[in-house]
């Protein structure tokens, strides 16, 4: 196992790696704005490295976000939580190997990390033939297939 000042080192590694975190909501290239997308959460991880408080542990309460957690199965309160805490464990283990480095898996954590965050998936998206998406639209006479209101994107859930 790496020593604290050795995952830092490997921490400030990433930071460089990484694109701007201006990149995020620009450009056509996906894999660079998946890229940037972990730029953003490694800039708060480099914020918060010093700060390494240790808290108390609460089995009544969610580890993720603190809510009460009702089930005897997971510690978690949602499926959501747990995959988030999945995706920050590996997060981690990625950091210590130094894996998070290389490109591709730059890439598919941020793709992670946009469907974590709500964002969807765009590398998904960009696959869409627009012919295709204009027969979404089409067939839903652009509305959202939900809730009815004009619908400016289409996705996997039906959604507008």
């Amino acid at each position: 196992m790496l020593k604290e000042v050795e995952i830092r080192q490997a921490i400030k590694e990433l930071s460089a790696a990484l694109p701007a975190t201006s990149i995020v909501r620009q450009g056509d290239d996906l894999d660079l704005r998946a890229r940037a997308v972990l730029a953003l959460l490694i800039e708060k991880v480099a914020e918060n490295a010093s700060r390494s408080e240790s808290q108390p542990i609460d089995v009544l309460v969610c580890p993720n976000c603190g809510q009460p957690a009702t089930s005897n199965t997971s510690p978690y309160c949602s499926d959501c939580c747990r995959e988030q805490a999945a995706f920050i464990r590996q997060m981690r283990d990625r950091i210590r190997n130094r894996t998070l480095l290389e490109p591709q898996s730059q890439v598919m954590k941020g793709e992670q990390m946009w469907r974590l965050l709500g964002g969807g998936l765009p590398r998904r998206l960009a696959l869409v033939p627009e012919s295709a998406r204009q027969r979404v639209f089409k067939r839903s006479e652009g509305k959202c297939e939900i809730c009815g209101a004009p619908a400016t994107t289409i996705d996997n859930t039906g959604s507008g």
